[in-house]
């Protein structure tokens, strides 16, 4: 059943020429993860609902997979998102500085009415 693609193109040869012609623009191999190469990848916790089969991975990663799917992110071979906690950044204190920052956003727009 390899014929079944319900899509008029088939996303995983879209995604290999997008890699492709991104590697001959940067002039540096994208899509692998090899010394020196950019070293871009994320880690999905992706449970799929149906059987995932070679078949059918295009339309898993089309209409499947989800950001809420993210477990990890490494950006230039240093992970950004670990464990679903953002690397170097210490939200309490991000959460606080928002709540102050909106508490003042808030003020000023009751008086500006």
């Amino acid at each position: 059943m390899k014929d079944a693609n319900i899509l008029p193109f088939d996303p995983v040869d879209k995604l290999q020429a997008g890699q492709k012609m991104i590697t001959e623009v940067f002039g540096t191999p994208f899509g692998v993860l090899t010394k020196g190469s950019p070293a871009d990848l994320v880690v999905l916790d992706y449970v799929p609902p149906t059987p995932l089969t070679e078949e059918n991975l295009a339309g898993h990663f089309l209409f499947g997979m989800q950001s809420t799917n993210v477990e990890s992110v490494m950006i230039a071979g240093k992970w950004v998102l670990k464990n679903r906690v953002v690397v170097g950044v210490d939200l309490p204190a991000l959460y606080t500085k928002a709540r102050k920052a909106a508490k003042k956003l808030w003020m000023k727009m009751e008086k500006s009415h």
